[in-house]
């Protein structure tokens, strides 16, 4: 296990700032992008809505929350082939 010192108030200057890119990285650039594309496409090529920042990270919210979704799902399907009634009717009554 790696352990971190911060030492003094310099230290903590630079771990505010190093949280702070990572937060603007990972949130900020994205939801820019998404502003920028949605402003370029909707607004300029089909004249609807543009949106603000605010919007935008929004949108890139929603996108994430979709390829959280995708990638792992919490709902598991399993599929069981019926042969005949018999076998439905205990496969209905969950035997």
């Amino acid at each position: 296990m790696q352990v971190f010192h911060i030492k003094g108030f310099s230290g903590l200057v630079v771990l505010g700032l190093a949280l702070l890119l990572m937060v603007l990285l990972l949130f900020g650039l994205p939801a820019f992008f998404m502003m920028t594309l949605w402003n370029a496409t909707v607004f300029e090529v089909l004249k609807g809505p543009d949106i603000s920042f605010l919007q935008g990270s929004i949108l890139w919210l929603m996108a994430l929350m979709m390829l959280w979704q995708i990638f792992r799902p919490q709902i598991e399907f399993q599929f069981r082939q019926v042969k005949d009634s018999a076998d439905f009717e205990q496969f209905r009554k969950g035997k």
